[in-house]
């Protein structure tokens, strides 16, 4: 259903030796699931539109959905108060929490059985993901008409 990617990296990439691994490992798509897995454990993100492209420190995993049908539903399981102790059960560390990719993995997401209301849920998130981004859209043209003024 889900594939999740932890991947370790140095501070600085330099984009012509690392190119390839950048575009396949770290960027970031539109709906995949953000979760932290050191100190805070288990804040969940979804990609908003306008991260397409970033990247994120080694201190978060990425969950890629196998398709947008789930996208929306596997961010609204995560977020939940049930899925936390879930998420965090395997936490090791003397000094910083951590969990791993294998740890993540391990974390169920229940079906239910009414797939239209697993649907909707999965709409609604989608949903607010998109008026996340044409929030984040006319932001800028605020700023920039700010700027303009100033």
């Amino acid at each position: 259903m889900v594939k999740v990617q932890n991947y370790c990296c140095p501070v600085k990439l330099s984009f012509g030796k690392h190119a390839d691994r950048i575009k396949k490992e770290l960027l970031l798509e539109e709906n995949m699931c953000a979760v932290t897995c050191s100190g805070t454990i288990g804040k969940v993100m979804i990609v908003p539109k306008h991260w397409q492209g970033w990247t994120l420190n080694q201190h978060v995993m990425r969950i890629i959905p196998r398709n947008k049908s789930m996208a929306g539903y596997i961010y609204a399981w995560l977020s939940t108060d049930y899925a936390l102790p879930l998420i965090v059960r395997h936490t090791y560390g003397a000094v910083v929490d951590e969990i791993d990719d294998k740890q993540l993995a391990e974390v169920s997401i229940p079906l239910l059985q009414d797939e239209a209301i697993q649907q909707r849920i999965n709409d609604l998130v989608l949903q607010a993901n998109e008026l996340r981004y044409q929030a984040y859209l006319k932001e800028q043209e605020a700023i920039k008409k700010m700027e303009s003024i100033l």
